[in-house]
């Protein structure tokens, strides 16, 4: 009976005794021995030990069983996932010509296998990330493989996807953005070329050369195919993004040569701009470029190629 009382804590309810026991290794159980006398019971562990270690005990096992829940569906997920993976780098990796098939980066597939447990069930993450490790599998490709790209990845979305493809065709594209500029400060400007006896200027060149301050309205329109019939605010936030990754470069003081920029005046979202200029606001197209960098040719050859 002491050995009872120093492992054991006993339930009173409505005369039933449960007795919760621990191991010596720690693990809880219980069982119903019957009915006894609330006295007896009270003698034995003490009033208020009953209701204390009652709750700790039924606590700790109820944990116990939910984590051992969560472990196991932990479990079926991680293998789960795996083996869908595994099919999806199958079916690309059948496309590599059997003399230049190899073996896949090791830690390339176990940092996308931890991305994909801890990332939105997305079927274009998986695609891509196929590629990219099928691109390690890949003679011509693992040397531009970079284990980076598996962050990149998680930051895209299926437009980024898109917006990319199309500039990477080109590998140069113009761009433009509107900029909200104080009339008073446009017109000395304009006052200072001519007193200087400055010749054959245009808004283009003083907008670029003449550090005016003004407040980007608009930023990143493109009139390329396969962009142009996108909402502008998709596209602006696209580029922004693939720039903040490091895959573009955007600049507004350089333009793309041979290119007539006032088609932009077609682009919807700029010819709502030009409406609302004023005599104390002007809105002025700032013309530019956006390129696809190195680091950008390379996430394209082993994540969008293969």
């Amino acid at each position: 009976m002491g050995n009872l009382i120093k492992n054991s804590f006993i339930d009173i309810s409505d005369n039933e005794v449960t007795i919760f026991k621990k191991s010596e290794k720690g693990e809880t159980s219980y069982s119903i021995v019957g009915t006894i006398s609330e006295r007896v019971a009270l003698k034995l562990v003490g009033k208020m030990r009953v209701k204390n270690e009652k709750d700790k005990i039924r606590n700790e096992y109820e944990i116990k069983n939910f984590k051992n829940q969560l472990a196991q569906q932990g479990q079926e997920n991680i293998n789960n996932t795996i083996m869908e993976f595994g099919e999806c780098v199958e079916k690309v990796a059948r496309n590599i010509p059997q003399e230049k098939l190899g073996y896949p980066n090791e830690e390339m597939y176990n940092t996308i296998i931890k991305s994909l447990l801890y990332s939105r069930d997305d079927e274009f993450v998986k695609k891509v990330y196929s590629n990219l490790v099928a691109a390690t599998m890949h003679e011509d490709l693992y040397m531009y493989s970079n284990i980076s790209f598996v962050d990149i990845v998680k930051q895209l979305n299926p437009i980024d996807a898109v917006i990319f493809r199309n500039i990477a065709q080109y590998g140069v594209i113009a761009v433009a953005k509107v900029m909200k500029v104080d009339m008073s400060r446009w017109k000395e400007i304009i006052k200072s070329f001519s007193e200087l006896g400055i010749e054959n200027y245009t808004e283009e060149i003083i907008l670029r050369d003449s550090n005016i301050e003004g407040e980007d309205v608009i930023c990143h329109c493109v009139l390329s195919e396969g962009i142009k019939e996108l909402e502008h605010q998709y596209v602006e936030i696209s580029i922004s993004n693939l720039c903040r990754l490091g895959l573009l470069e955007v600049t507004y003081t350089e333009e793309l040569q041979k290119y007539d920029y006032k088609e932009f005046l077609k682009n919807k979202a700029i010819k709502e701009c030009m409406r609302n200029n004023t005599d104390d606001n002007c809105y002025k197209i700032i013309p530019g470029k956006c390129k696809v960098n190195s680091f950008g040719k390379a996430f394209i050859k082993s994540c969008l190629d293969v």
